[in-house]
């Protein structure tokens, strides 16, 4: 949520792409487990952050 209403407020993505992004950042989530100690959980916040960076990259380059 956090980098997507960013690249938002930057004018890199629409409003609508917010939900967007946090639908296929959370749709890509490994919940197999949880998560056991603070390492995990800041592993798990390190991928989801790249992953939202990976989405909105997308979504920036399909409105071009």
């Amino acid at each position: 949520n956090e980098l997507a209403v960013d690249a938002f407020l930057a004018g890199a993505i629409g409003f609508p792409d917010i939900p967007r992004v946090i639908r296929r950042v959370l749709d890509g989530a490994d919940t197999a487990r949880e998560p056991g100690s603070l390492d995990d959980i800041l592993a798990i916040d390190a991928r989801a952050r790249t992953s939202s960076r990976e989405t909105i990259r997308t979504l920036r380059s399909s409105q071009q």
